[in-house]
């Protein structure tokens, strides 16, 4: 029986160093799923996502900050694996999948824990990946227009470009976010 594992996304983090609502409302649901998945195998709690706010706004990976609040809000011996490098869910992704090869884990089912855009788009990336049982849990996170038709565009990119390096159109844009990304010149404000 392999492990299942329970891949927290983020939306933003606020001053200094808060998870947004939505990033808050993707952790409790993975504390809420915790048991039915607890019921299939064993498990491993996996947030994702570095630093890519400015210093004012942000200092610690995301990832972390996830960690962190999930932990306060259960008494839990789960173990937790995370990367804190990334700066967009394509890299999430790789990421991801890299350190699940280094940990030779063999992943029974993958729980994306993200609103159902931005699910979407990973369980595309995941495919892209190789992994077969991917579970989306409802989400109770109601998008504006705006986010909505970012992620609708975001999730057409990832269609055409899962790799984010063939299309050369999608390549450079990804290039273009994350060095505003890494740089941390940017504020992702999402409303």
């Amino acid at each position: 029986m392999g492990t299942n594992i329970a891949l927290v996304l983020s939306r933003g983090v606020t001053p200094v160093d808060k998870i947004d609502w939505h990033t808050m409302s993707n952790c409790m649901a993975t504390i809420q799923e915790l048991f039915k998945m607890s019921e299939t195998g064993k498990i491993i709690i996996f947030p994702v996502g570095g630093i890519f706010q400015p210093e004012n706004v942000q200092k610690t990976p995301i990832s972390i900050l996830m960690e962190k609040f999930i932990k306060r809000n259960i008494e839990t011996t789960i173990k937790f694996l995370y990367e804190e490098e990334s700066l967009d869910t394509w890299q999430n992704i790789e990421n991801f999948d890299a350190k699940i090869k280094q940990e030779n884990i063999d992943v029974s089912t993958v729980y994306v824990f993200a609103d159902k855009f931005h699910s979407k788009r990973v369980e595309i990336l995941l495919k892209y990946y190789g992994y077969k049982n991917i579970v989306i849990p409802k989400s109770h996170i109601e998008l504006s227009l705006k986010e909505k038709i970012k992620e609708i565009f975001f999730i057409i990119a990832t269609f055409i470009d899962p790799s984010g390096i063939k299309n050369p159109i999608i390549r450079k844009r990804l290039e273009k976010e994350r060095r505003k990304r890494r740089d941390r010149t940017v504020y992702l404000n999402y409303r």
